[in-house]
């Protein structure tokens, strides 16, 4: 992405450094386990106390980087609830998107106030997603929301399998697209 838009690309952590770890996972999990997994959630699932700290990223590389004329963001999953609750108004941004989209809720849709793209895989809900669309797309609307018909949630992310010729393909397509979108509304 930054080499496609000559851009600079934050990824910011605002779990600061903590993690799902793989042993939260499984029928047989220990009373301490099931605790850290159920906190982890809890705060993690709370979108709307993340998007100040996606704002006060936005505010801290305005003093950084000044020469930064727009600013865009796109989430995977997670990241794109984030994204998308951040994209309403008084946004920072100029542009934003969802990719395989977490969480997806129509009422989300209705307050984005920016030009939008959800890259959706098969593992959305295709309703949500047709009334993503209904909401995003058509005449004087700047969204795009696509389908990618035979990826898993996950394909452009953590989940990627690159040794999967079909993923592969798709994963690139995704990523030019997302340039393409972020090329013509910044």
């Amino acid at each position: 992405m930054s080499s496609a838009l000559n851009a600079l690309v934050l990824v910011p952590d605002f779990f600061k450094g903590a993690k799902m770890e793989f042993s939260w996972y499984g029928d047989d999990l220990s009373e301490e386990s099931k605790a850290l997994k159920e906190a982890f959630a809890q705060y993690a699932l709370d979108f709307p106390a993340f998007v100040p700290a996606l704002r006060d990223v936005v505010g801290e590389g305005k003093g950084r980087w000044e020469g930064v004329k727009a600013w865009g963001a796109y989430g995977l999953c997670w990241g794109g609830k984030v994204v998308a609750l951040s994209s309403g108004p008084d946004t920072p941004f100029s542009a934003s998107g969802q990719v395989h989209p977490g969480r997806l809720a129509t009422t989300d849709a209705t307050q984005i106030t920016i030009p939008h793209i959800v890259l959706a895989s098969d593992g959305e809900d295709a309703k949500i997603v047709r009334e993503y669309k209904d909401v995003l797309v058509g005449a004087g609307k700047p969204g795009v929301v696509d389908t990618y018909v035979g990826m898993h949630h996950g394909w452009m992310g953590a989940r990627a399998n690159f040794k999967d010729e079909a993923n592969f393909k798709e994963y690139e397509r995704g990523y030019n697209q997302l340039a393409q979108f972020f090329a013509k509304h910044l």
